[in-house]
């Protein structure tokens, strides 16, 4: 089982950053990166060595967690947009210090059986993080707070068409590489993964959903 795309997918928005209201180093030992030897909090316990370039890639990512094979591999990074998935050949670049993750997994998995690929793709094409962090300051501002639907509403539909086209050339690589390296379609399951969908009222809080879709 592999998994590709960005840090919703990664690992990094895992919760792990402990349980206390004490921001000082460690959140009253609670967090899982802190050290009790030398009493710090070291991202690495939780990132290894993916948190030297950004990548986080955590130990709570979902291909690690899910239920399925015992063997998986992550090359999700952390603020990768669909031009980080891409091959070299098609404008793929390299990303963090890391090369095009349709190239990185047409080299690890030839060879080997693969079940699943999973992507996450296209939010930050589509400046999830902007959007999402708008809304939840409005829905948790406790006087003269305003729905941000009006205005994050228009910059995403302008922004939707790009970003299809975005993930579709993205998945299209994904499938050339796992080809390339001896897996024909039929021989595994490719699923996007898609976003939850940030409250954009202030009246009330609304239920979050994620759905896989096979393609």
């Amino acid at each position: 089982m592999v998994s590709l795309g960005n840090s919703f997918i990664s690992g990094e928005a895992g919760r792990w950053a402990g349980n206390s209201n004490t921001s000082a180093d460690g959140h009253a030992h609670t967090d899982r990166a802190f050290d009790t030897a030398t009493n710090t909090s070291d991202p690495h316990r939780v990132y290894g060595t993916s948190y030297d370039d950004g990548c986080n890639r955590s130990d709570s990512a979902e291909v690690d967690s899910a239920p399925g094979p015992n063997r998986r591999l992550n090359l999700a990074c952390s603020g990768a947009t669909s031009t980080a998935i891409l091959l070299p050949e098609h404008g793929g670049s390299p990303f963090k210090t890391e090369s095009s993750q349709a190239k990185q997994l047409q080299d690890a998995v030839t060879g080997h059986a693969v079940r699943a690929v999973v992507v996450s793709v296209g939010g930050n094409d589509l400046g999830f993080e902007s959007v999402i962090t708008s809304c939840a300051k409005s829905f948790l501002a406790p006087i003269g707070a305003t729905p941000c639907a009006p205005s994050e509403g228009p910059r995403v539909r302008d922004r939707l068409p790009a970003m299809r086209t975005a993930a579709v050339k993205a998945l299209g690589d994904i499938t050339t590489a796992m080809d390339r390296a001896g897996h024909p379609k039929g021989s595994y399951r490719l699923i996007l993964q898609s976003y939850p969908s940030p409250p954009c009222r202030t009246a009330r809080g609304s239920a979050t959903r994620e759905r896989g879709t096979t393609v």
